[in-house]
């Protein structure tokens, strides 16, 4: 019987809280379906595109409330409406994903801000980049075992919401961190 890593072997403690959370705990759950580069790449590709569309939803809510608003503040009010969200993750993740989630909203605001989508290509698009993040587990099948979750976080809509909130920092943890477990059992 070979060793298993301790972190595997022990059910998850915390339960599915949608804004609070284990944010180790709930990393290493990614782990078990997204171990590979190649799905973080294409999910990360996805998330981005989904803000974006939402950024964008948002501009044009925006423009047609305030019209006389100019890029500069339309930016900073679409960029302050992502404030609760990265309140959220300033109590729930690491520094670096934190920053790089700020960076985030900036960066989509300020695109959104400038060269949104069309508001019919932004709202058709939403379901397509969540169709490419399940194409993604048909090219990409490596899975570990994922038990000790199960009890801690059962499907349902409150994963769906906890990682709607929590997926893009846990991608850019990823791409930080990477999978420091794998390196343990090699």
């Amino acid at each position: 019987m070979s060793a298993q890593n301790p972190c595997q072997q022990q059910p998850a403690t915390h339960g599915l809280r949608i804004l609070s959370i284990n944010f180790d705990e709930v990393y290493q759950r990614h782990l078990g379906r997204h171990s590979q580069f190649g799905i973080n790449v294409l999910h990360l590709i996805a998330v981005y595109g989904v803000y974006f569309s939402v950024f964008s939803i948002a501009r044009s809510a925006v423009s047609a409330g305030l019209p006389q608003l100019s890029t500069p503040e339309r930016t900073v009010l679409l960029f302050g409406l992502s404030v609760p969200w990265l309140a959220v993750l300033m109590w729930n993740v690491r520094t670096g994903p934190l920053l790089l989630s700020v960076l985030s909203a900036m960066l989509l605001s300020l695109a959104a801000a400038v060269q949104p989508l069309p508001l019919w290509l932004a709202i058709v698009s939403l379901p397509a980049w969540h169709q490419l993040q399940q194409l993604s587990h048909r090219w990409y099948t490596e899975h570990r075992d994922m038990s000790r979750f199960a009890a801690g976080y059962p499907k349902g809509a409150r994963l769906v919401i906890m990682l709607a909130v929590f997926e893009l920092p846990i991608l850019l943890h990823y791409f930080l961190a990477g999978d420091r477990d794998a390196e343990a059992r090699a």
